[in-house]
């Protein structure tokens, strides 16, 4: 019923957050097609964020952790998948940007 209402109440921001949705697609499929190197590394990152997910052994915040603002893209994550999975891909891409970060690699 709440999607329904969002579809009806909001038919063109959520229109846009679809065609963002299918901008990013496009550019992945592009690195395919392209035979992009990096994206076999980022495949592999993918899988270990995926893994350690499964696992619950994404870290879990803080007591002391401030209250976030989720972002557009979290929020369209949010309403197509429901707000306790895109919380999970939150995490998961979180976790996996701090281990980038802490080898010292560039996304």
């Amino acid at each position: 019923e709440m999607n329904r209402d969002i579809c009806l109440t909001n038919p063109d921001g959520l229109s846009y957050w679809i065609d963002e949705f299918i901008k990013e697609i496009y550019k992945f499929r592009g690195r395919i097609k392209d035979g992009d190197e990096s994206l076999f590394q980022t495949f592999d990152d993918i899988w270990v964020a995926r893994d350690r997910l499964m696992q619950n052994r994404v870290p879990l915040p803080s007591a002391d952790a401030r209250l976030s603002i989720p972002s557009a893209s979290e929020s369209m994550t949010g309403m197509l998948m429901g707000d306790r999975a895109a919380g999970k891909i939150t995490e998961m891409f979180d976790w996996y940007n701090r281990d980038h970060d802490s080898k010292g690699n560039r996304r």
